[in-house]
């Protein structure tokens, strides 16, 4: 063997910790993102129980005004119907926006796994260069993967971001349809 090959050989104990450092990276990205998910849910049930109880809270309150207002007969049972279907509206709006927050989380995590993934990898291309040339040849094209991926993965997000708030639109729509007339 000549001077030159030895120059060029990966020491076996780097070798074996480089190997075993992208798995334990994968291990504790796929059990943050699982942490992650499962906070995300008890949140979305938090907030959702949350924004139930306020809604039946200014349902009553919006009854004991109508009593003690003296809106009462067929005046008070309108105001109070329509008070009925504004906190429906909100509800549902809340509800949906509890939903996309959570989907917004998974689908985040989920990217940020997929780049950690990908990093890893990679990390392995990297360490398989065998001169200068190649490892630079390699790196430029990890990074213009890498801008692919990062405008890939925006497209996706502001994709569910616009389909997050089509759907609290919608829901507030079929909550209370058409605008309701407004008393002076």
């Amino acid at each position: 063997m000549t001077t030159q090959d030895t120059k060029h050989k990966a020491d076996p104990k780097a070798v074996g910790q480089a190997r075993a450092g992208p798995e334990q990276t994968e291990a504790t990205v796929v059990s943050m993102a699982t942490f992650a998910s499962d906070a995300s849910n008890n949140a979305r049930t938090a907030a959702q129980a949350g924004m139930g109880a306020a809604a039946d809270g200014m349902r009553r309150a919006s009854d004991q005004f109508t009593r003690f207002s003296g809106f009462d007969g067929e005046e008070g049972r309108r105001l109070a119907e329509r008070s009925t279907l504004n906190m429906d509206a909100v509800r549902a709006c809340n509800a949906v926006a509890a939903h996309a927050f959570q989907e917004f989380w998974r689908d985040w995590f989920s990217l940020a796994q997929r780049q950690m993934q990908r990093n890893v990898s990679a990390f392995g291309k990297l360490a398989q260069a065998r001169s200068v040339q190649d490892y630079l040849a390699i790196q430029s094209d990890l990074i213009r993967d890498s801008m692919q991926h990062i405008t890939e993965d925006s497209g996706a997000m502001a994709r569910h971001s616009t389909k997050a708030v089509e759907d609290a639109t919608d829901s507030i729509g079929k909550a209370a349809p058409g605008p309701l007339a407004r008393t002076a």
